[in-house]
Parts: C-alpha cells; sequence; structure tokens
C-alpha cells in the first residue's frame, strides 16, 4: 500500500510510505517530514497500534527500500529506544501488536517516580518485632 503524506508547510515535499504485507518491509522517501508523523503512517499501514505521549515533532529527511519493519522504524527513529511487542497468536500474520516509543529522557513529563518495591517478607516480619 502506497500513502503519500503531505506536509504541514506548501513548501515541504511530501513522504511517500509503502508497506509490503507479505514480506513485512517498508519502503520510505521522505524529506523534512514531521518524525511522528513518518512513523504514525508506518505504523498505520503495518497494522501496529502506536503508543507514546511524545509528538516526535522534528523533521526528518530519509530514503530506503524493502526494509523489514524493525529496521526501518530504527532508521526513522534513530537513537530512540522502542519495543515491537510481539504476542503468540496475536495476529494472523505474525506481525508485532504494538510499537512503543520510549521517553527520550527518562519518564514522561507530570509522571511520577515508580513506588519503591514491598519489603519482602523476611523485613516485614524482622520490622514489627
Amino acid at each position: 500500500m502506497l500513502c503519500v503524506l503531505a506536509s504541514a508547510g506548501a513548501a515541504q515535499p511530501p513522504a511517500e510510505v509503502t508497506f509490503d504485507p507479505v514480506s513485512q518491509t517498508v519502503s520510505v522517501s521522505a524529506t523534512a517530514v514531521p518524525r511522528g508523523a513518518l512513523v504514525a503512517e508506518i505504523a498505520r499501514q503495518s497494522g501496529v497500534r502506536l503508543v507514546t505521549d511524545d509528538p516526535l515533532p522534528l523533521p526528518i529527511s530519509v530514503a530506503f527500500r524493502d526494509l523489514p519493519l524493525a529496521l526501518a522504524l530504527r532508521r526513522v527513529l534513530g537513537e530512540r529506544s522502542f519495543v515491537l511487542e510481539h504476542r503468540v497468536a496475536a495476529r494472523a500474520d505474525g506481525g508485532p501488536r504494538r510499537l512503543w516509543i520510549l521517553p527520550a529522557d527518562g519518564p514522561a513529563s507530570g509522571a511520577t517516580e515508580p513506588p519503591a518495591p514491598e519489603p519482602d517478607r523476611r523485613a516485614r516480619l524482622a520490622a514489627a518485632a
């Protein structure tokens, strides 16, 4: 499936994204397109649910053909950490189910620190004595 993304500014050229469901590969040709829009289109075409709090607004220029999904995402996301979640029998084609893009600098803004681990049974008994 071929999709052409229109850029926010009229002077910016569009991006072309193609996902081949048979080979599970992605082809992209993009110039100065917001990274988030490109990732969202790759996720949409591949049937993967995108999970992120970051709109990834920085523009990217990239071109490649017939890369496996994970390598295509690595090329688009650069150093940004992500997880492709697979579950047994989640999809008939065996493809990933969700794409998690992790925060760039620790927890997302407004997030609290994770709770401290609960002490084990021995520590609770010793504290109670």
